[in-house]
């Protein structure tokens, strides 16, 4: 009796965890030359939260390369750390041959990634930025500008996932000074079941591969 008791306590937690709606809130702003990056990860109504916020992003230049130096604050533990990183040139070659490797894993997966993303619910989508360069025509013309590569990215962004609202976008130009000023706010909405069946899935397909490749390797006398 226990052990049925057991296995209806598992199926319970599981089926909890499949529907369980998972609600992302992605913020970014930028002022004069600080940057903002916020990312708030929530269910069951803010019964779960984390949010993770990075303040301040710089690249100090030095002798032995460049250093980055990130302040992070995650908000559950109300902790703030510094951490530094030099950055060399053959750092900079090795993230490049990653992001090589990890573009061809993303291309085979792209069927999979894409049925997973039309379970994405965009529920607010906002961009506003003001921008001026001291001249009227320069203004002007990359005022239009930036129109264009905003309209470009939420089309694409809106092919891959469901639109639930209007994008809310505007580009205001600065005619009497300089300044470079962005805001953006995106809510997305996905349950976990989907996340995990889509996991799963990669999980299976890299595996796969994996199996695929070292049956094709050559063997070394």
């Amino acid at each position: 009796m226990f052990g049925w008791y057991m296995l209806l306590g598992i199926l319970l937690l599981l089926l909890i965890i499949v529907v369980t709606p998972l609600k992302i809130v992605l913020a970014y702003r930028r002022k004069s030359a600080n940057d903002y990056l916020t990312i708030e990860v929530s269910a069951w109504f803010h019964l779960i939260r984390y949010k993770y916020e990075i303040p301040v992003l710089k690249l100090l230049a030095g002798k032995t390369g460049a250093e980055m130096s990130v302040n992070m604050e995650r908000e559950s533990r109300r902790k703030r750390t510094e951490k530094r990183k030099k950055i060399s040139p053959a750092d900079i070659k090795q993230k490049v041959q990653k992001y090589k490797q990890f573009q061809q894993r993303v291309i085979d997966l792209r069927k999979t990634i894409k049925k997973m993303m039309r379970h994405v619910r965009c529920e607010e989508i906002e961009w506003h930025t003001r921008l001026g360069f001291g001249e009227a025509a320069s203004t002007d013309a990359l005022t239009g500008l930036v129109w264009g590569i905003k309209s470009a990215i939420v089309t694409c962004f809106s092919h891959y996932i469901t639109m639930r609202t209007v994008p809310r976008l505007s580009v205001q130009p600065v005619w009497n000074g300089e300044q470079i000023q962005t805001q953006f706010r995106c809510i997305l909405r996905f349950r976990l079941g989907h996340a995990l069946v889509a996991g799963i899935r990669i999980l299976l397909k890299l595996r796969r591969r994996r199996e695929q490749k070292w049956q094709t390797t050559p063997s070394r006398v």
